[in-house]
């Protein structure tokens, strides 16, 4: 099905807002900086922070500053109808933040959203997170044709524990530690309406999430077989081929996909991964890229990736693309009608969603 995006909004170290986002985004903005935080060698490591934020403010009280003004413009911009849910990526339990710090995040987002049933459902996750909110939302807007609803992600590495435990296992970019990452933080939610509602709506139509799927590796598979499938999955939506040149129908790896497809061998024009800095995940992008060759061309498509200029954003990643995808599409710079973005968390959990621009 097509959940039609009726308004989007942002909060990251590069922008204040969708479009401020989206457009420091697309110039390639970074601004990353020191965090306090040393290294065993005494080298002082950075992340991408947004500036506007106190470095004081730790937790959950962060991930609340992080989420309300990201919130509050795609609420705002979505006119005044009521949503009925709000589907909210969260991290999972790691040194700094905890399953009280996820109740609390959750509770102060509950009486900021005005969801008509009080109702946030929350997803917590590595960087597959917003795949899993999203993908819920698109099952029930199929249920629900007549019901909005809003759907984002909010993450902080900002955490001196969180620090302490990523550089411990040599994950923070340093001279030790050459195939880390850098950490960043940033929130983003948009707001989407089934079909009836989408007729009904007299909004600008900034486009329509035509798919999303998720997933998790097994050992026994093959490797990166998850992804890829989800990959293909997210391409056929938008006018790809399967990776073994059938039509897909958004089934999905494991039934948890959503969306339609449409069959042919266009190359998609626009994808965004989340994370391809440290090794093993650029293998693994590569793995999937190779095998799906037929519609991921090396010149054709352009592939972003979002931490290498906000940081690893973490369970925010997926709902960032988003709306840099939507405002790319909406706005003109995006190159083509359509956008597929690709997650892959720490552990085995991927995702994939696709979206079309709207009518301009």
């Amino acid at each position: 099905m097509k959940a039609r995006i009726l308004s989007v909004g942002a909060h990251t170290s590069v922008g204040l807002g969708a479009e401020q986002t989206a457009f420091g985004l697309r110039a390639g903005l970074f601004c990353p900086r020191t965090i306090g935080h040393r290294d065993e060698d005494g080298e002082e490591l950075g992340a991408a922070l947004v500036s506007s934020m106190d470095e004081e403010d730790l937790g959950w009280e962060r991930l609340v500053t992080l989420a309300l003004p990201a919130l509050r413009e795609a609420m705002g911009a979505g006119g005044p109808g009521p949503v009925n849910k709000l589907f909210l990526a969260l991290p999972n339990a790691r040194p700094g933040f905890d399953e009280a710090d996820a109740a609390a995040v959750a509770e102060e987002i509950t009486r900021a959203a005005f969801v008509t049933d009080g109702q946030v459902l929350r997803f917590a996750g590595g960087n597959d997170a917003f795949g899993k909110a999203l993908a819920a939302a698109l099952t029930y807007l199929e249920a629900h044709p007549e019901s909005e609803l809003l759907v984002g992600g909010v993450d902080s590495y900002h955490h001196p524990e969180t620090y302490e435990s990523l550089d411990a296992e040599f994950r923070i970019l340093s001279e030790r530690a050459f195939n880390g990452f850098i950490p960043g933080e940033g929130a983003a939610f948009v707001r989407l309406a089934g079909r009836e509602a989408a007729r009904a709506s007299t909004l600008f139509d900034l486009g329509s999430v035509v798919f999303a799927g998720v997933a998790d590796e097994t050992p026994s598979g093959e490797l990166d077989g998850a992804w890829t499938q989800l990959v293909a999955g997210a391409c056929a939506a938008v006018g790809g081929s399967s990776v073994d040149g059938s039509s897909v129908d958004g089934s999905g790896v494991d039934g948890s996909s959503v969306g339609g497809s449409s069959v042919g061998t266009s190359i998609v024009p626009w994808v965004i991964v989340d994370q391809r800095i440290e090794r093993h995940r650029l293998q693994s992008w590569d793995r999937v890229t190779f095998r799906l060759k037929r519609f991921i061309d090396s010149i054709e498509t352009t592939v972003d990736t979002l931490a290498e200029r906000l940081g690893d954003t973490g369970a925010a990643s997926g709902a960032i693309a988003l709306v840099h995808a939507t405002v790319g599409l909406a706005s003109g710079f995006a190159r083509g009608r359509s956008a597929v973005v690709a997650l892959g968390s720490d552990s085995d959990g991927r995702a994939s969603f696709s979206l079309v621009g709207g009518n301009r």
